[in-house]
């Protein structure tokens, strides 16, 4: 007589939890949109990558490189980026030059930014005399 093979299936709702495993770390110098500059930042993901340094910008080829190794599983990674020998932050003078509003960071990113104020003093009594 010939042996029996009994086979049985359950059906899940959904497969157990994986374990999250850091795939490694990466060191990436190069040109951002914006950002802290020469300050390494630790990124986990292009999200973060796109949330401190900004969108892919032209002429440089650190966005991809960095959506590529996280798109192959690379855990983390700092980005350190590099500026000019003089990098210049961007300014604007309100009130002819009363109040200057300097960006954080260098770059040309902030030269289309506008700024306005207005005066929270009011005199309710002008013209009275």
């Amino acid at each position: 007589m010939s042996a029996r093979v009994t086979v049985s299936t359950q059906a899940i709702a959904s497969p157990p939890p994986g374990v999250v495993v850091d795939s490694g770390q990466a060191f990436i110098v190069g040109q951002t949109q914006r950002g802290p500059a020469h300050v390494p930042t630790r990124i986990f993901g292009l999200a973060d990558f796109r949330a401190v340094f900004g969108e892919r910008s032209g002429g440089t080829d650190l966005y991809d490189v960095v959506a590529s190794a996280f798109k192959e599983g690379l855990g983390s990674a700092y980005i350190l980026r590099a500026v000019g020998p003089s990098p210049v932050n961007a300014t604007i003078g309100l009130d002819s030059a009363k109040i200057v509003a300097t960006a954080k960071e260098p770059g040309a990113f902030a030269n289309g930014w506008t700024a306005a104020y207005t005066s929270a003093f009011q005199d309710d009594h002008a013209g009275e005399g």
